[in-house]
């Protein structure tokens, strides 16, 4: 029955999902080719021209995620907790098993919003011109970032690697919360929505001063914890400090996850009444 509830849900996020990054996929062609033909920027109107187009795409790729972060939201809301969640009720379906299903589709299409974005990316600006720069460059931009020592050998396919797995956990925590924002609405009287989003933001709020106590605290245990000269004592390189932000980045929304997973978990089972 999960697999069922899983291609359900997926089924309907579908259909405007797939309109909102076929969109994505055309506008990148197009910038593509437009960079490829403004790669020289012979005038002033050129420059403008070029930073409006690069301007344009990243409102684009921000709307496209925003987009399919509400589509998900209000999908896991109708179902569960509006008129619609009388019919989800008839289903022999557990509460849990609503979550866990509507976790792995969510977590699914953010995974592929992340992919597309990446893609994109790559797609749009990664014109034969600005390769050619880059690998012309390589070296000295790689040693300048501080691709040396133990990071000298890192290769393409495993900073993409890396990208995917930290994307990966960074869309679950992301619809983790989304869903346990809605949860906590639902204990609200009245109101419920407006209730969901203040649970958002508070939760966004706590998540931010918590990562702040984790950083400051990771300051203090490793000494000089930001980007200074090669050779400083406790120097780290752009790298090795993303790294770290990294490494802690993923620890704390793991254990976010975990928990707000289980306390949606909890308060639909016992605590909430889906008629």
């Amino acid at each position: 029955m999960l697999i069922k509830l899983i291609k359900y849900d997926l089924r309907s996020l579908n259909r405007f999902l797939i309109i909102l990054h076929g969109f994505l996929l055309l506008m990148t062609i197009f910038l593509r080719i437009f960079i490829t033909g403004q790669i020289h920027l012979s005038t002033d109107t050129d420059g403008f021209l070029f930073g409006l187009a690069i301007v344009m795409y990243t409102l684009l790729i921000t709307g496209i995620t925003f987009g399919t972060s509400i589509v998900i939201v209000v999908r896991f809301y109708r179902n569960l907790f509006s008129d619609e969640g009388y019919l989800s009720q008839t289903l022999p379906v557990t509460p849990g098993q609503h979550l866990l299903a509507k976790t792995i589709s969510g977590s699914i299409w953010a995974m592929i919003d992340y992919v597309f974005i990446l893609a994109s990316l790559y797609i749009g600006i990664a014109t034969p011109a600005f390769m050619e720069l880059f690998y012309e460059n390589q070296g000295e931009l790689m040693k300048e970032l501080g691709f040396t020592g133990k990071y000298a050998d890192v290769t393409a396919g495993q900073i993409i690697l890396v990208l995917l797995i930290s994307g990966f956990i960074g869309c679950v925590g992301n619809i983790v919360m989304y869903y346990a924002s809605i949860v906590l609405g639902q204990l609200f009287s009245s109101h419920r929505v407006i209730g969901a989003i203040a649970c958002y933001f508070a939760l966004s709020t706590l998540m931010a001063v918590i990562s702040f106590i984790v950083m400051f605290a990771a300051d203090l245990a490793y000494g000089n914890f930001a980007i200074v000269p090669a050779g400083t004592e406790n120097s780290l390189s752009l790298v090795e400090y993303m790294v770290r932000i990294l490494t802690f980045s993923l620890a704390l929304s793991v254990i976010t996850a975990v928990v707000l997973y289980i306390l949606s978990y909890i308060l639909m089972k016992k605590k909430m009444d889906l008629n």
